[in-house]
């Protein structure tokens, strides 16, 4: 298990005659990262929905069973006492141009009030690791051209150069 703490923004703009200083109060958010079960079919279906892929929560019970069962796949979620806030879904597999396997990442998604708060980038993190350890060297990154916010993180976290899908 990781555990992670964020900082939630939680500013608000001045009233009129409010005079600010440039320390602010901001609310530490905690979450844990664990390996994802058939139960956690509902939250990870709401978030997959939120990329724009709708899926029941019957749908990813499906989906979930096989998955789970692979070694080559690794499916994470980040939460929140029992809430799912995120999660990330990796496999590994064989490459034709190298002894080394692949790890790649092919979901990744926050809910939307903890997007920009540090659970993708530890979700991101645990992930690597786990790939790491099973012998991947080359990372591949899976994500819709439409996904512009979703290339603007895995830039920030250096997934992303000179092609959309191999680093």
């Amino acid at each position: 298990r990781v555990h992670g703490t964020t900082m939630a923004s939680a500013g608000r703009p001045a009233s009129k005659g409010e005079h600010r200083c440039s320390l602010s109060i901001i609310p530490i958010v905690q979450f844990t990262v664990r390996d994802a079960t058939i139960a956690d079919a509902d939250g990870i279906a709401r978030l997959v929905s939120g990329l724009g892929y709708p899926t029941s929560s019957s749908q990813m019970h499906v989906r979930l069973e096989p998955i789970l069962r692979d070694e080559e796949y690794h499916t994470l979620v980040a939460c929140e006492g029992d809430r799912i806030v995120g999660f990330i879904g990796t496999r590994v597999g064989p490459l034709y141009e190298s002894d080394d396997p692949y790890g790649q990442i092919m979901a990744l998604a926050m809910t939307r009030d903890r997007q920009r708060g540090g659970v993708g980038r530890v979700l991101l993190q645990a992930a690597e690791s786990i790939l790491l350890q099973h012998g991947a060297r080359v990372l591949v990154v899976t994500s819709g051209n439409h996904r512009s916010d979703a290339r603007a993180f895995y830039e920030k976290n250096r997934l992303w150069q000179n092609s959309p899908s191999l680093i």
